[in-house]
């Protein structure tokens, strides 16, 4: 196993709070507390020599920290959770070899917001996909557990825990969500 973290892989002073490396390893995503999302040249990361740019785009469309970054089980959506109380799903948009106006460099990628989920009272702290991508689940501090589908805006499901969840999980069938809450309970 080889650990790298290069140095040009940060979102400034701030901290980075989660990150996901796309399943086909092409690109790697960073959440952190600049309420930035950043996507990067996985190639470049494995082997710095590369030419090309390293860092594949930027955005900002969360208004808060974010804490949690997964990539779908197909490549094609990237999930994003905050302490905005949002889960957004992302998805490639194209490429441009320009700098767009008003920006001091180019995004070599666009990315946008495909989905955006509401429905948390409070920070959002973690999201997963099911096994399929059918479904996404998010957590947070207000006590909830999330279910939602790329089809609706509305939540499939809602569930309340004990406590803060922290964390929760797909089984790799689909069918069981586990859950990490503060109260001490795993459901």
């Amino acid at each position: 196993m080889k650990i790298n973290k290069p140095e040009w892989v940060s979102h400034g002073e701030s901290p980075i709070y989660s990150i996901h490396v796309r399943p086909n390893n092409s690109r790697l995503a960073t959440g952190g507390a600049d309420s930035k999302v950043k996507i990067w040249n996985m190639q470049c990361v494995v082997d710095e020599n590369v030419p090309g740019p390293k860092m594949m785009w930027a955005g900002a469309h969360h208004n808060g920290a974010v804490n949690c970054v997964r990539w779908s089980p197909c490549g094609t959506y990237l999930a994003t959770c905050s302490d905005d109380r949002t889960v957004a799903v992302l998805k490639f948009a194209g490429k441009f070899d320009y700098v767009p106006l008003g920006q001091k460099e180019a995004n070599p990628e666009t990315w946008e917001v495909y989905r955006q989920f509401q429905g948390h009272e409070n920070d959002v702290l973690h999201c997963a996909w099911n096994g399929t991508g059918s479904m996404l689940a998010s957590s947070g501090v207000d006590n909830f557990i999330f279910v939602w589908t790329l089809e609706s805006q509305a939540p499939i499901k809602r569930l309340t825990a004990n406590g803060m969840v922290k964390g929760v999980a797909w089984d790799p069938i689909g069918k069981y969500l586990a859950a990490q809450a503060t109260g001490g309970e795993e459901k």
